[in-house]
C-alpha cells in the first residue's frame, strides 16, 4: 500500500473515539480504524524507511513494528482509558524500549502532527545518553516527569532532576519538551498545579 496521506476521517475517528472511548465503539469502527488510521500510518512508515536508515542503519523500520497499538496497556496505570486518541510510528533498534534509546517518531492526532527524535520518558540514568544525543547534534529532546504522563515510571525525572536536565540542554542550545500526555481523572486534577509549577521552574520549552 502506497502512502497517499491521511484523510478527514482520520481526524473524525480520533474525535469520536475521544468521546466514546469504549470497546463497543471501537469494535463497531475497527475496519474504519484500519482504513483511516493504522494502514495509512504503516504506509507512511514504509515510505520513509530508507530515509530513516540513512539516519541510523540500526533502526528497525518494519511498519508492523514501528506503528504503535491503539489499545493502551492499563495494567499499571491509574488512567484506565482503553484507547489512545492519537497514533504514532516510532523507529528504534530492535529489542530496545523507547526509554532505553534514542529513536525517531511521527505522531498524528485529531489536532496536530508531530515528529522528532528523542527518548520517551527518559529516566535520570539515561542522562549520559541524553548528553550523547546533544553532543551528536540533537536539537530537542522530550522527557517525562513523575506525574501527568502515560508512563509515570518511578525512575522518571523529579522536579530537581528536571531542572538539571533543562539547564544542561539549554546551555547547549537544545530544546526540552516535557510530556503531559494523559487524560487526567478527577483524582489527578490536584496534581496539575504541581506539575505546571515544576515545568515553569525548570523552564522547559513546551509541553507535549
Amino acid at each position: 500500500m502506497a502512502f497517499e496521506g491521511f484523510t478527514t476521517d482520520t481526524r473524525a475517528f480520533f474525535l469520536e473515539l475521544a468521546q466514546h472511548n469504549e470497546k463497543s465503539f471501537f469494535e463497531a469502527n475497527r475496519t474504519r480504524f484500519y482504513d483511516s488510521v493504522r494502514d495509512p500510518m504503516r504506509a507512511l512508515a514504509a515510505a520513509v524507511s530508507d530515509a530513516v536508515l540513512d539516519v541510523d542503519d540500526t533502526l528497525d523500520t518494519r511498519p508492523e513494528r514501528a506503528v504503535a497499538r491503539i489499545r493502551r496497556d492499563t495494567r499499571f496505570s491509574r488512567d484506565k482509558t482503553l484507547y489512545r486518541d492519537h497514533l504514532w510510528a516510532g523507529f528504534r533498534p530492535a529489542g530496545q524500549t523507547a526509554s532505553d534509546c534514542l529513536g525517531l517518531y511521527f505522531e498524528v492526532s485529531a489536532f496536530d502532527v508531530a515528529w522528532g527524535m528523542g527518548f520517551y520518558a527518559a529516566p535520570p540514568q539515561q542522562m549520559a545518553r541524553l548528553r550523547a544525543a546533544v553532543h551528536f547534534g540533537a536539537d530537542a529532546v522530550y522527557l517525562g516527569g513523575k506525574t501527568m504522563g502515560m508512563r509515570c515510571a518511578p525512575e522518571n525525572f523529579t522536579p530537581d532532576e528536571l531542572i538539571e536536565a533543562v539547564e544542561y540542554c539549554h546551555a547547549r542550545g537544545v530544546r526540552v519538551y516535557l510530556t503531559c500526555n494523559t487524560l487526567p481523572s478527577c483524582g489527578d486534577v490536584d496534581l496539575l498545579d504541581g506539575f505546571f509549577e515544576a515545568a515553569k521552574a525548570a523552564k522547559v520549552d513546551a509541553l507535549i
